[in-house]
């Protein structure tokens, strides 16, 4: 294990190979002869990153650090951590990695803080929307790129219920079809396929549905599903991990046959995308009907369920809900029609995406979803390489669906900007300059400020080096 005393003191100064200076605010975690820092910029202590570190690194250790950060610069998705440097301090025999720092709990972490350590359905699928989205973004790539260690400690939640991040590339690869690695195997118990404990089983996207698989179940259970090894070795037909609704009779029983089919011993048995796997999770009709509770703040009760007994009985129900439909449908356009004035600064709305905040009723959960105007104006800082400070302006802001588009102006350039914004109030934005682009993440407070950070890439994608802050408010009369 790293010793105490191997760890840097807190206020130490770290210089990399640009010029750059770091000092250690807090050791965020330990383990094996490796260790993660708060680490924040000397020149603007506003600035704080994680700088992974890893001590007495061997060749295979070096080989892998640097592979996490040449697969990590090259990936732009708003659920994945970016990096920045990657340097070594030969004297000191250690080998760094600064990389985003991403504020929050992971969901093992916030799990064990719920009643019955554990979380109801569709907090469960709000948590990990972003996360799927980023398996699928994963691979996707050519070649796909597997993590092949999902697991609710590798996720982190940010404060304020913001979407949650994949973190911890140590066991990624890029995968190969036909071909076969003894490097980076091996995984979680609990939580990693039956082939990543073998030298010569194939990993691919299975491997993550698996460990996905296994994620929801843990969240939904509040129990790690049993090792696979201890599966396969168990007495032959008799598989000792029980299925989720056997768990907790709340979870549907699709749901809880989507999970076990995601965790199959039989590799082709499993989904063959994270996609598919998300599709049947959402294949229940019923799924909807359940009550939706406060995310990340308690379990719900057993739900009531009503029994139909003729086929008489069923076409009337039929019927009423068709006809209660309409009704419904009818009196809210004649309430839009007498509104027309409706607020701009938020959207009130119920939901299973999105920033979760507390309701006054035990029964209904309320989403915050912040809305968009035309213009913004505000100030963005180069603190890279230029470490200046410009003035900001977005105009010309259009929303379709969840796009946006408008004009970029600031730190001497301007161009058009194209980008997202999801339901939980995030927003990420490409600003084509010259050869190169400029990437602005950031998220909408409540109020309708922006705030956020930058880096650019030049024409290959690769970052180089300019980074810093942004904030803008609105501007629009």
């Amino acid at each position: 294990m790293l010793q105490e005393q191997m760890t840097l003191p807190i206020g130490i100064t770290v210089q990399d190979d640009h010029e750059g200076y770091y000092c250690v605010e807090k050791l965020l975690g330990k383990g094996g002869f490796s260790a993660v820092y708060l680490v924040s910029e000397q020149q603007n202590k506003q600035r704080v990153f994680a700088l992974k570190e890893v001590l007495n690194p061997s060749t295979q250790d070096r080989k892998r650090l640097l592979f996490e950060y040449e697969l990590l610069k090259r990936l732009t998705h708003p659920a994945l951590p970016r990096v920045y440097y990657a340097f070594e301090q030969a004297e000191l025999k250690r080998v760094y990695l600064l990389m985003e720092y991403i504020k929050g709990k992971d969901l093992d972490v916030l799990r064990n803080e719920q009643p019955g350590k554990r979380f109801p359905l569709q907090s469960v699928l709000t948590l990990l929307e972003p996360i799927v989205d980023a398996l699928m973004y994963l691979h996707q790539q050519e070649p796909p790129v597997l993590h092949r260690d999902i697991k609710p400690a590798n996720i982190i939640v940010p404060p304020h219920g913001r979407s949650a991040a994949l973190v911890d590339f140590r066991m990624a690869k890029e995968y190969q079809p036909e071909s076969t690695t003894t490097v980076f195997r091996r995984g979680t118990p609990g939580y990693a396929a039956i082939e990543q404990y073998s030298n010569e089983g194939n990993t691919d996207a299975r491997t993550d549905v698996y460990g996905l698989g296994a994620t929801f179940y843990t969240l939904l259970t509040g129990v790690k599903p049993v090792n696979a090894v201890k599966r396969v070795t168990a007495e032959k037909g008799h598989d000792p991990l029980k299925p989720a609704h056997v768990l907790v009779p709340d979870i549907p029983q699709p749901v809880s046959q989507a999970i076990q089919r995601a965790l199959s011993l039989h590799h082709e048995n499993r989904f063959a995308t994270v996609g598919d796997f998300w599709n049947a999770l959402h294949a229940d009709t019923d799924t909807g009907k359940q009550e939706e509770q406060a995310l990340v703040l308690y379990t719900p009760g057993p739900g009531k369920q009503g029994k139909t007994h003729s086929s008489r009985r069923k076409q009337m129900a039929v019927f009423s809900l068709i006809l209660l439909i309409l009704i419904v449908g009818w009196l809210a356009l004649l309430l839009s029609s007498m509104h027309l004035a409706a607020p701009t600064s938020a959207i009130r709305q119920t939901s299973t995406r999105g920033a979760v905040l507390p309701s006054t009723s035990s029964n209904t959960t309320t989403f915050l979803y912040p809305s968009t105007v035309s213009s913004y104006a505000g100030t963005i800082s180069d603190i890279g390489v230029t470490n200046k400070k410009t003035k900001l302006y977005l105009g010309h802001m259009r929303l379709d669906g969840k796009s946006i588009s408008g004009n970029f102006q600031g730190l001497g350039m301007v161009g058009s900007l194209t980008g997202i914004l999801n339901s939980s109030g995030r927003v990420h934005f490409v600003v084509k300059h010259g050869a190169g682009s400029l990437i602005l993440d950031g998220e909408i407070r409540i109020g309708g400020d922006i705030e956020g950070t930058f880096y650019a890439v030049d024409k290959q994608g690769q970052n180089i080096a300019e980074y810093g802050l942004w904030s803008a408010r609105s501007a629009s009369s």
